[in-house]
């Protein structure tokens, strides 16, 4: 049997993580935290059409809206998820998207959070910075 965690999201209502089996089905709404669907950061990211408008600000070019949409530390694991999409600023649609995630194992948390949470701040850094990377070559994109 394996085991993995979801999140219960009921409207008006705070999520609760548990682990649940993989292979079963609840009549609560759940999704996994690592999956691409759910509420709201989720839906935004799924959306073929921004919710935001950008005609009035821009001409030409296209627009790069970013999102953090899992961030927890949780079991001996931190866990990151960085999205992207590259949005017509004109019409609003969605040209490409690209998501990557990362699930690191840590042994001490007590350690992370020492001394101003230093080795903490530096390995979120190191992480999104790779997460964000990724996203970027994912979507072709030629940042300077």
């Amino acid at each position: 049997m394996s085991l993995t965690w979801t999140a219960v999201w009921k409207p008006g209502k705070r999520q609760a993580f548990r682990p649940t089996d993989a292979g079963s089905r609840s009549k609560e709404r759940s999704y996994n935290t690592i999956g691409p669907e759910g509420p709201p950061l989720r839906a935004w990211y799924n959306a073929d059409v921004s919710p935001f408008s950008y005609s009035d600000q821009l001409d030409s070019g296209v627009v790069l809206e970013v999102g953090l949409l899992n961030y927890e530390m949780s079991l001996g694991y931190f866990t990151i998820q960085v999205v992207m999409k590259v949005v017509d600023p004109k019409t609003g649609v969605v040209i490409a998207n690209a998501r990557k995630f990362s699930n690191n194992r840590f042994d001490d948390i007590d350690s992370l959070f020492e001394d101003d949470a230093a080795a903490y701040k530096q390995l979120f850094r190191e992480i999104t910075a790779e997460l964000v990377q990724g996203c970027i070559d994912k979507l072709g994109l030629n940042l300077p």
